[in-house]
């Protein structure tokens, strides 16, 4: 049995300013972006967030690596946005719920090349985008926080 360790350890959070996200393609969740250089290209890279807001109709969400998406749904359909890591679907418009959305990643390292770990997110279904509250619901009355990690791990 081998055991992980921690190389090393970052984190961002975002909030309690309201960002508002109304678009076809998915957008960067202001603040939650991290630049890491591993220490070993054998390492294990895991990102780890948590996003609050009102999650409407449809949304999704992805950490992008580099400003691309870290996963493929080559051959998949996803009628929201194609190579989104988790999408929720609430079947109606209302901007006024609240809730936390968690994702996580994992990838191998491969070099020990800086790159940037970010996520984004986009509400939007066929022709409509809808609008898409982060830190916030429509009213305005509920500040939060949304946060990520990102850890290299070593086995």
């Amino acid at each position: 049995m081998s055991l992980s360790a921690i190389v090393q350890h970052k984190s961002a959070i975002a909030g309690p300013a309201r960002q508002t996200i109304q678009s076809s393609v998915p957008v960067l969740v202001t603040g939650l972006s991290i630049d890491i250089t591993p220490q070993y290209s054998d390492s294990i890279i895991l990102v780890k967030a948590n996003i609050v807001g009102n999650h409407n109709h449809v949304t999704s969400f992805a950490v992008y690596r580099d400003g691309a998406p870290t996963l493929s749904t080559s051959g998949y359909t996803n009628n929201n946005y194609p190579n989104m890591q988790a999408t929720s679907y609430k079947g109606f418009n209302n901007t006024n719920y609240i809730e936390d959305f968690p994702i996580m990643h994992y990838e191998d390292v491969g070099s020990t090349a800086t790159r940037t770990y970010s996520i984004y997110g986009v509400a939007t279904w066929s022709t409509v985008n809808y609008v898409l509250y982060i830190n916030n619901r429509a009213s305005n009355n509920m500040a939060s926080f949304s946060y990520m990690e990102v850890f290299e791990v070593r086995n």
